[in-house]
């Protein structure tokens, strides 16, 4: 069996969980946060939306509590 090529996520969804790293780089939890969540509704989003709020959560919480 042949590969499947994985394909590029769209633009906009590029954009949104850029903004939120830039966002969370500059200190900004909870504006990172939102951005993210927002993301998840961006057609072909959801995964990379939620895995940035995945790694946001185990950032955020301590080694006793993952």
């Amino acid at each position: 069996m042949a590969a499947v090529p994985a394909a590029l996520p769209p633009i906009a969804c590029v954009e949104a969980t850029r903004a939120a790293r830039i966002a969370a780089a500059k200190g900004d939890a909870a504006g990172a946060r939102q951005r993210l969540e927002a993301a998840i509704d961006l057609p072909g989003c959801e995964l990379a939306a939620l895995s940035g709020l995945v790694a946001m959560l185990r950032d955020d919480t301590g080694a006793t509590a993952r």
